[in-house]
């Protein structure tokens, strides 16, 4: 596959966005997008916000309502919970580091999970999962950070975190670190008490 190896990030964010102009509009071409940039720490190091205690979400595009297009950071350490999507259509793409995806089978009720693969997601890496291939976890065993960018389509603000022992899911909101580079007050982007390294709870306002 060729790559656009002076393909900036925002060139990257304006194909995207009128790629979703299309009514043909599907999975492969979102992950041959994706594809073809070539990650440069420069085109996106402005949106890459770390926390000590929690991997981050921090919003790029809002994809005029169709999709959220978002990067994560994750420090040596840090993981999400096990989650789906919401119905959603997931795609992720490693931008630097390795990050470790673990996807399950959804659990039926009184039952634990049953692991159904596992990935080692490096530089340029990218993936694809939605509900109907099953429920993942992601984290950084590395010890390197870690930094990654995901597309939700249609995008979402609540999804469902499971318990690794037992199965049960509980719902959980999200909101981000940052904004299109700005990092949120504390109060709007708290991070889940309960649930360390989690996800990031919505506040209430």
């Amino acid at each position: 596959m060729n790559t656009w190896t002076t393909y900036q990030f925002k060139s990257l964010i304006s194909s995207i966005n009128e790629a979703f102009q299309s009514k043909d509009i599907n999975e492969a071409s979102i992950i041959q997008l994706l594809s073809m940039y070539e990650s440069n720490e420069t085109d996106w190091e402005m949106f890459a916000k770390f926390d000590d205690q929690n991997y981050t979400r921090n919003l790029v595009d809002e994809g005029n309502g169709k999709y959220n297009l978002m990067i994560l950071a994750w420090k040596p350490g840090q993981g999400s919970c096990i989650h789906d999507h919401a119905k959603a259509k997931c795609f992720v793409k490693v931008l630097s580091g390795t990050l470790q995806e673990i996807r399950y089978d959804i659990p039926k009720k009184g039952r634990t999970f049953s692991k159904i693969g596992q990935y080692t997601r490096e530089r340029d890496d990218v993936g694809f999962i939605d509900d109907s291939i099953g429920v993942h976890e992601m984290k950084n065993d590395g010890s390197e950070p870690a930094v990654s960018l995901h597309l939700y389509t249609p995008p979402f603000n609540t999804c469902n975190t499971f318990d690794a022992e037992t199965g049960v899911a509980t719902p959980c909101e999200m909101s981000y670190w940052s904004i299109f580079g700005k990092v949120l007050p504390e109060e709007e982007s708290k991070v889940s008490k309960e649930a360390p390294n989690e996800f990031i709870k919505l506040s209430c306002s």
